[in-house]
């Protein structure tokens, strides 16, 4: 299947969701988020995302303040995407350093001193609307991650989060598409590092 049918597939299958089913979801993937985070060292700095809430999207909140919290004590920072389509990321210290971008998704304001370097991040928890066996994944077709992944270390662990389980098969893959090393979904973890 091409990339634009499986996201159009994926988009009405999330809006199809009831809000307990919805709910019933985010709640066993942030319990299997939490549980893949133990298997890693504190004090990391992990890159994340603020859910596009009409959208249905993954609920990140369930499980960003305990990351913050001992025992793990890591660092977050959220993208910010600027006028030129290069994502960046931010260290915030509260809600009062979002806003909405165009697209209305919540985003850090372009406060410079917490700009945080693509070398820097230990860890990426990267949004998606489906997954194939390798890895790779289909996003919205912006290619903000894609583009942001090149300037990463080679270190970075990409993962990818899930509210659904089963991986599908994508026709379209293109050269510049960088795989995930992890999937978390509801129901299981996939990858190993």
């Amino acid at each position: 299947m091409q990339k634009s049918e499986i996201r159009q597939l994926f988009l009405a299958k999330r809006e199809a969701l009831s809000e307990e089913e919805w709910n019933n979801l985010n709640n066993k993937l942030a319990l299997n988020i939490i549980q893949y985070i133990q298997t890693l060292p504190s004090n990391l700095n992990v890159g994340s995302f603020l859910p596009m809430e009409h959208k249905k999207e993954i609920s990140t909140h369930l499980f960003h303040s305990q990351l913050e919290g001992f025992p793990f004590l890591h660092s977050l920072c959220f993208p910010r995407v600027a006028e030129n389509n290069q994502m960046t990321f931010y260290k915030i210290s509260s809600e009062n350093d979002l806003e909405l971008s165009q697209w209305k998704i919540p985003e850090p304001k372009a406060i410079e001193k917490h700009l945080l370097s693509p070398e820097s991040l230990h860890l990426l928890f990267i949004p998606l609307l489906a997954f194939d066996i390798n890895g790779q994944r289909v996003g919205y077709g912006k290619g903000f991650y894609d583009r942001y992944l090149e300037k990463c270390n080679s270190n970075l662990i990409k993962v990818g989060l899930s509210l659904f389980s089963e991986p599908v098969e994508i026709d379209d893959l293109h050269a510049n598409d960088i795989p995930l090393d992890v999937i978390i979904t509801p129901y299981k973890v996939i990858g190993n590092r």
